[in-house]
């Protein structure tokens, strides 16, 4: 018969200093932080990091994003959240032919990301 003991020791509380955002052109950081929900002076939560990353990812307006945490003193780190905008404008062009209206065209402009709110 073998005994195996485990002694775990919880590491320190770290809380979010400061939460900010890197390479979005367009999208508003206000509209980024709704997203995230994740506050200055809240206790650091990888669970909830992630599940903001989701919500990012979810919008459509991002091909990449990562999570860099950067420990500034004992119990506290500032997190930046490095977002790769994907390409928010899109025109296409339409040409065909009919028996009834003969020839016919069409353009559309879309954007998904209308003046950085993410509203498209």
């Amino acid at each position: 018969m073998v005994e195996i003991s485990f002694t775990i020791t919880p590491g320190a509380r770290r809380l979010v200093r400061h939460v900010s955002f890197a390479g979005n052109q367009r999208t508003r950081p206000g509209f980024l932080r709704k997203l995230i929900k994740i506050r200055e002076g809240e206790r650091f939560d990888g669970a909830r990091i992630k599940q903001g990353v989701s919500r990012l990812y979810g919008t459509a307006l991002f091909d990449r994003v990562t999570v860099e945490e950067r420990p500034v003193e004992q119990s506290w780190v500032d997190l930046v959240f490095h977002l790769e905008e994907r390409r928010a404008r899109d025109v296409a062009f339409m040409v065909g032919y009919g028996s009834y209206e003969l020839a016919r065209g069409s353009v559309t402009y879309t954007d998904r990301n209308l003046f950085g709110s993410g509203l498209g």
